[in-house]
Order: structure tokens, then C-alpha cells, then sequence
């Protein structure tokens, strides 16, 4: 049986499409996706043609940090139940344990690990095998676990550092400005740390 993912996180794709004066009708057509359908909470979409769109939108936006800009497009109810799972959750620690968990049933192209550090806990995030390993896609998830977090935590959270296993960008500054923290590149990992005393405060 193929990966899927849920066909609402294309609506993602399609607002960044839309925010820069682009029609993603065109793109979701050639990769073989109906827009009735990437508005359905319900509906899941093979992981590969997910991709394709990914790439597709990529290419026609030319925007090496699109990932991270894409970030304020998401909303919690695309996650489905484990959107509202995570608000409701009393730590950072039990959401970030929820999604690793759930993660597949949200989509089947990457994986996430919880790892005790001495610096805090490593929220470390691939790409699973068989699948490009397209940095802006690392960007978004990245962005999105720390935007998460803030909607729990509030806005001042801050992780303790955010690593890249992609060189930088020559927009890399957007990075330091979202994450409010040491970003690395070219790292052995696609990781964020946040503190201890952070993930744990109820």
C-alpha cells in the first residue's frame, strides 16, 4: 500500500500559489489533484503525487526560502484531530510526543524523533526513504514545530537552536529573524532543540 498524505496540507501549496499572483489550478491539475479535493478534511492523497505538486510549485515560485514563508499559511485544523489534540495538550513534551506518533497519519513522507539532549530535547526530522530530500520542505516543518509551539506556549518562546542539514541560502536571514536563534547549516541533522524547562512547563 502507497504513503498518503492528508490532501488538505495541499491547501498550503495552493494559498503560497495564490499569495504571489499565481493560479494553482494549472499545477494541481498536472499533477493530478482536483482543487474540490485538497479542500477535503477527509480525503488522503498519495504521497508521491503530494511531492510532485511540491516540486512543481517550487520551481514556478523560485523561492529557496519558501518553505519558511509558507509557515503562515498553516492552521491547526489542517492536522485534523491532532491539531486540536496538540492545543489541548498541558506541556510542549506531550504535543511533541503526539506528533511523533501520529505523524504518519498525517503524511507518509517524513518521519520525526524525541531525542534528551543536555541542551534540551531534539525534535529531529527526515525525509523517509524513497523521497527527495528537499530542504524547503525541512524549513517548513521546522517553522511549523516552533510556530506550534508558541500557539501553546505563547510567542516568546524561543528554541535553544535550529540546524539544517541544507546549506544556507542567500535569504538566510529570514531564518534568524523567525526563529529568534542560533541557525545552523550544513549540519548532520534537521533538528530543533528547545529547553528543557520549556517542554515541560504545564
Amino acid at each position: 500500500m502507497s504513503a498518503t498524505n492528508l490532501a488538505i496540507s495541499a491547501t498550503i501549496i495552493w494559498k503560497v500559489l495564490e499569495a504571489q499572483g499565481h493560479d494553482p489550478r494549472q499545477l494541481f491539475e498536472a499533477a493530478g489533484l482536483e482543487p474540490d479535493e485538497a479542500s477535503d478534511p477527509e480525503a488522503r492523497i498519495p504521497s508521491a503525487r503530494i511531492e510532485q505538486l511540491q516540486l512543481r510549485a517550487m520551481e514556478l515560485l523560485g523561492d529557496p526560502c519558501v518553505g519558511l514563508h509558507a509557515v503562515q499559511y498553516w492552521h491547526p485544523s489542517y492536522l485534523g484531530a491532532l491539531g486540536y489534540a496538540w492545543l489541548a495538550s498541558s506541556t510542549l513534551r506531550t504535543a511533541l510526543q503526539r506528533l511523533q506518533r501520529y505523524m504518519k497519519l498525517v503524511t507518509g513522507i517524513m518521519t520525526v524523533g524525541l531525542e534528551e539532549s543536555q541542551e534540551g530535547l531534539m525534535v529531529t526530522f527526515a525525509a523517509k526513504p524513497g523521497y527527495l530530500d528537499l530542504p524547503q520542505r525541512h524549513d517548513f516543518f521546522a517553522g511549523l514545530v516552533v510556530h506550534m509551539c508558541r500557539m501553546n506556549f505563547g510567542d516568546s518562546l524561543t528554541p535553544v537552536r535550529v540546524a539544517f542539514a541544507h546549506e544556507s541560502f542567500p535569504c538566510c536571514k529570514t531564518y534568524g529573524d523567525y526563529f529568534r536563534c542560533p541557525v545552523e547549516f550544513g549540519a548532520t541533522s534537521n533538528t530543533v532543540v528547545i529547553a528543557r524547562e520549556v517542554v515541560d512547563q504545564r
